[in-house]
């Protein structure tokens, strides 16, 4: 039987299948998306989501390390080296998948929305 990994995506045979794939969480999205750049310890991927979204999302240091030590299961990220009780995690290749697929996946619903008759009357 495939196995799953955080997002929800199948795994056989080192293939992703891409239908597999389920949303992730704001917080896995942005910690991936902050790896894309390098490795980075937690501290610094808080600071650089905050950045990002000039301050709209604020994620807090359990929330990130939690869920830091989730994806490192999940062979999503990898923690690459400790320095003075920093650890750095960089995006592996299946994090780099998933990340890709949640990406086109937004961009999907996104362009299915746009058009919407709804659209500004908030």
């Amino acid at each position: 039987m495939p196995g799953h990994n955080l997002s929800g995506t199948q795994k056989e045979n080192g293939q992703i299948h891409a239908k597999m794939a389920s949303p992730l969480t704001e917080t896995s999205f942005y910690i991936l998306l902050s790896l894309k750049e390098g490795p980075r310890h937690g501290y610094e991927m808080i600071q650089w989501v905050r950045k990002f979204t000039d301050g709209e999302v604020e994620l807090q240091g359990g929330t990130v390390y939690n869920c830091l030590l989730r994806m490192e299961r999940e062979g999503l990220v990898s923690m690459v080296r400790e320095e003075t009780r920093r650890k750095y995690y960089a995006l592996t290749e299946q994090g780099e998948t998933v990340l890709h697929l949640e990406c086109m996946r937004l961009e999907r619903m996104y362009e299915n929305s746009k058009n919407l008759p709804w659209k500004g009357k908030r």
